[in-house]
């Protein structure tokens, strides 16, 4: 028989199920709480190592990451189907606080609204940025009719068949645009549908290549990429458009995301996943980094001491120049 507290749920771990307890704990002694014989998520690993121990190049859920298991599953029973804790919208968006703000100002999408976020998304890794579970466009095309008459003739006849539909469109909330699920910010002349101040007319392709096209209006930035530092990331074919959307975004800058999750397309969240974080990176990169380009080793906006001390205005230890390690 089942203990009581198993009582009523639907859902029992297999190990739970059989009898099973010494699959996880060892009956004598252990080295780890609860008499574990290894600790979580070495354990789960032993039976689900596909999802622990993923293949190179798989980008991993930030809780999986980290070892945390127990963060999203229960450990012996529940009511939700994979042992989850909660449904899955209130347990994504117990962490996806910034995403909760914005469903609360707009319409969400409807597997959002039907809290379906692994529609989606994969809940442990994915080789699809954001951990989606395929190729935007193909993922799209699951539920909308990307070819159909309505959606070329929404988009002035392009065919968007195979194109990235998240450069205009936010997947998750709807504000203020009768339901078009349409960026806050848009570029100038995607908000005057002037395609053909970018694009070949009655094309999807570019009237000149990236940079170019877009210092057109954009000449202040001529010197930028002439600099002797250059971020990565304009060195690449997409170049302004590997951060700015070409068509809509977020914030004045028309980022493909906010500030922070823009910059971490490109590098690695978990070097910025420690236990204490300093504060401005938890702010904003261009705190300390220019986004663009400089003189200075890592984009610092200033001299590291200089940069330091603009937050920092006082040291116990003197520090500077003139000071010398007696070591």
């Amino acid at each position: 028989d089942q203990p009581d507290e198993f009582a009523g749920k639907s859902q029992i771990h297999a190990p739970v199920a059989e009898g099973g307890c010494s699959v996880c704990h060892d009956p004598h002694t252990a080295r780890g709480e609860l008499l574990l014989r290894a600790e979580v998520p070495e354990l789960c690993a032993e039976c689900h190592d596909g999802i622990v121990n993923p293949t190179s190049g798989i980008k991993q859920h930030r809780p999986v990451a980290q070892g945390g298991c127990l963060d999203c599953h229960e450990s012996h029973a529940g009511s939700i189907r994979f042992l989850l804790r909660d449904s899955g919208d209130n347990l994504c968006l117990g962490c996806h606080d910034a995403l909760k703000q914005r469903l609360e100002t707009g319409s969400p999408h409807a597997p959002v609204a039907e809290g379906d976020c692994a529609a989606c998304h994969n809940g442990h890794d994915s080789a699809e940025a954001a951990l989606l579970n395929k190729r935007v466009h193909n993922l799209c095309a699951d539920c909308h009719d990307v070819q159909g008459g309505d959606i070329t003739s929404a988009h002035s006849g392009f065919v968007v068949k195979g194109t990235d539909c998240v450069t205009c469109h936010d997947p998750h909330v709807s504000v203020d645009d009768k339901g078009k699920f349409l960026r806050p910010v848009r570029h100038d002349p995607f908000a005057d549908a002037d395609c053909s101040s970018c694009h070949v007319p009655g094309s999807v392709g570019l009237s000149q290549p990236v940079p170019q096209l877009c210092l057109e209006c954009h000449d202040e930035f001529m010197d930028v990429l002439e600099s002797e530092r250059l971020h990565a990331a304009l060195k690449k074919e997409e170049s302004c458009t590997a951060c700015h959307s070409p068509h809509a975004g977020f914030a004045g800058l028309i980022n493909r995301s906010s500030q922070k999750e823009t910059c971490l397309r490109c590098h690695d969240r978990q070097d910025f996943d420690g236990e204490f974080r300093h504060e401005p990176v938890e702010e904003a990169c261009t705190n300390c980094h220019d986004p663009h380009a400089g003189q200075r080793p890592f984009l610092m906006a200033l001299d590291i001491m200089e940069l330091c001390l603009q937050c920092h205005e006082t040291h116990l230890h003197p520090v500077g120049g003139e000071y010398k390690d007696p070591r």
